[in-house]
């Protein structure tokens, strides 16, 4: 299988690349500057404008998948994003259009915990964060996109992983359900993994999908 890595270079989108190659994907990495960090006869670096519907269609032409790592740019919560306030939604719509109708192609959507409905359910703390500093602008471009891709025909899945550490050989992520809280972890390896166990699964496919550790 060929799958294509939006957000390639980004902290779970490099650790995706890595672990599909471990696991014998052909893979390509989509992005908007090269990269050098990875070598392979598996791999290969497919480099443009990734809110180009015709790059994209194009760069993901004989990939099955596709797993969206996309995020903003910022330093902290707090700080400014150095990325466009709608560059995920931009992104999502991109690709839904360089996919079409083709119904057999998974995407894989790498969100956040919190978005949309479940931001009712965050903690009054968190829910002022959000409100008062720029990582809300992410949470609200979140939101826009995984209504892009539900609205799609293309099979999708969306993760929506909770507070993210670099713990290395953390516990698997599993399906919390409702069962998470504004300041639940999970290390992004264990994301990465998950994000790529969802190519194999049909149980998950159109559905969305809130992960972490077991408690």
């Amino acid at each position: 299988m060929k799958i294509a890595v939006l957000g390639a270079t980004g902290q779970i989108g490099s650790l995706v690349v890595a672990e599909a190659l471990t696991r014998g994907f052909d893979t390509v990495a989509v992005t908007r500057s090269p990269t050098r960090s990875m070598v392979g006869d598996h791999f290969e670096c497919r480099v443009g404008d990734v809110t180009d519907a015709r790059f994209l269609a194009e760069a993901t032409r004989d990939c099955g998948s596709v797993i969206s790592c996309i995020g903003q740019r910022r330093t902290s919560p707090i700080a400014k994003s150095s990325s466009p306030p709608t560059i995920l939604s931009s992104v999502m719509r991109a690709l839904i259009d360089a996919i079409g109708s083709d119904d057999s192609r998974r995407v894989i959507y790498t969100s956040a915990f919190g978005v949309g409905d479940d931001l009712k359910r965050h903690a009054v703390i968190f829910k002022a964060v959000l409100r008062v500093f720029t990582i809300g602008e992410a949470y609200r471009d979140h939101d826009a996109a995984e209504r892009l891709l539900e609205a799609s025909q293309v099979r999708w899945t969306i993760v929506r992983p909770v507070g993210l550490t670099d713990q290395k050989g953390g516990e698997p992520a599993v399906d919390l359900g409702t069962d998470w809280s504004s300041f639940s972890t999970v290390s992004r390896e264990a994301v990465a993994r998950y994000l790529l166990d969802c190519l194999t699964r049909n149980d998950v496919v159109r559905r969305t999908v809130t992960i972490g550790k077991r408690r």
